[in-house]
């Protein structure tokens, strides 16, 4: 899924998305490009991407939820970032990269990421 706003979401699980169709291609599960990316109690999970497995973007809040088993064939298994990363009561496992990153890859700096 790849949104462009910002994007809310609750409860919600997302398993076997496949974002490979090219080198490009960002967030197997989630990529919000412009935008935050709000998860609160969510699990995503056996997704894959060739960059970010998971979950992708520049600005995100996730709160009491799991990012597990997805893989990306560059950076960012579980969650690649770009901005600002806050994690609450949240578990990032079990996830890789072909390249760097297999929990969380972080494009600039870890400045921002809480």
């Amino acid at each position: 899924m790849k949104v462009h706003a910002d994007l809310n979401l609750d409860r919600i699980t997302i398993t076997n998305g496949d974002a490979t169709t090219s080198f490009a291609d960002f967030g197997g599960a989630i990529a919000v490009l412009n935008g935050t990316l709000n998860l609160d109690r969510g699990n995503i999970r056996d997704n894959q991407g060739s960059f970010s497995g998971g979950v992708g973007g520049t600005t995100m809040n996730i709160t009491q939820s799991q990012i597990s088993d997805n893989h990306a064939f560059n950076n960012g298994g579980g969650i690649a970032v770009d901005g600002t990363l806050r994690l609450t009561r949240s578990r990032v496992v079990n996830n890789t990269a072909d390249l760097k990153g297999g929990g969380i890859a972080r494009g600039r700096s870890w400045r921002g990421c809480r």
